[in-house]
């Protein structure tokens, strides 16, 4: 047969049978193969119901059947296929020391060893999803720890200057609500060199103050408290060496400022000796360092 002569249509058809069985070799099907796409399409048309004919023709089946473990050693070579492919991928599906099977495997055998490394590439899965979603958590953990931060910065500085407002606030009510109680020549009693005596609680717990104000020149002292019980009246008494002396009274009004003007004594000896600010019952509640 020469290989650059194709064959006609009666050639084809003779062989048309052979090829559709696979009793052609190499070169017969490829010399075949290559006249059948060279001939005309009512030419292959006809070939392929011929070789349709011939394929669906029981009488060409062969009686033998086959060996009783074919089918146990596909499925072992489907198997082993699988575990060689699952150790490739090594460690995405799963990690592990390949088993071979001495005996027939089952299809049993098979399903579960397809189903477990379905679970195995799952978990794989999971597991790449779970640390995504970590490393997100933590960026935003981060993020949300430096924005608290700024915040309690940011808290603390408009918290100094409320209080600074407050203190600047209480110092202007404080002047205003002296010169209101004591009058308005309280403010000409200030600016003729007066000394400050301060008292403190003789009870820690006691949120209670108060200062004596004196002008060493004439005697003259006033009383500003801050605390003292409403409607209360307490006494300022003045301790010397020749005994205890009453200089005046004072009405407690809780929140608000309480003044008095004491009565004129020796200026320099109340710049020295022990004050005391007594309540209604008697116990002192104020008194000098």
């Amino acid at each position: 047969m020469n290989a650059n002569e194709l064959l006609n249509r009666e050639e084809l058809i003779e062989q048309a049978s052979l090829d559709a069985m696979g009793l052609l070799d190499d070169f017969e099907a490829s010399h075949f193969s290559k006249s059948f796409h060279a001939a005309s399409a009512t030419v292959q048309e006809e070939i392929r119901q011929l070789q349709a004919a011939v394929v669906v023709d029981s009488s060409m089946l062969s009686d033998e059947l086959p060996a009783a473990g074919l089918r146990g050693r596909v499925l072992g070579a489907v198997m082993d296929a699988l575990e060689d492919e699952a150790t490739e991928l090594q460690p995405i599906a799963t990690i592990g020391t390949r088993v071979r099977r001495s005996t027939v495997a089952t299809p049993s055998d098979v399903n579960a060893h397809v189903m477990d490394s379905i679970q195995h590439e799952r978990r794989a899965a999971n597991y790449r999803a779970m640390s995504r979603t970590l490393v997100m958590w933590r960026a935003a953990s981060v993020g949300l720890a430096a924005a608290l931060l700024v915040s309690l910065v940011w808290v603390s500085m408009v918290a100094g200057e409320a209080v600074k407002l407050g203190q600047l606030a209480y110092s202007t009510e404080t002047a205003s609500q002296v010169s209101s109680t004591l009058g308005p020549s309280f403010q000409s009693f200030l600016n003729s060199g007066t000394k400050i005596r301060s008292l403190v609680p003789v009870n820690a717990n006691l949120n209670v103050s108060a200062t004596v104000l004196v002008d060493p020149k004439t005697g003259e002292s006033v009383l500003v408290a801050f605390g003292l019980d409403l409607n209360q009246v307490y006494t300022v008494r003045m301790i010397d060496a020749q005994g205890q002396h009453d200089l005046g009274s004072v009405t407690g009004k809780a929140v608000q400022l309480s003044g008095a003007l004491l009565r004129r004594t020796d200026g320099q000896l109340i710049q020295t000796c022990k004050l005391q600010l007594i309540d209604s019952d008697g116990q002192v509640v104020l008194e000098t360092a």
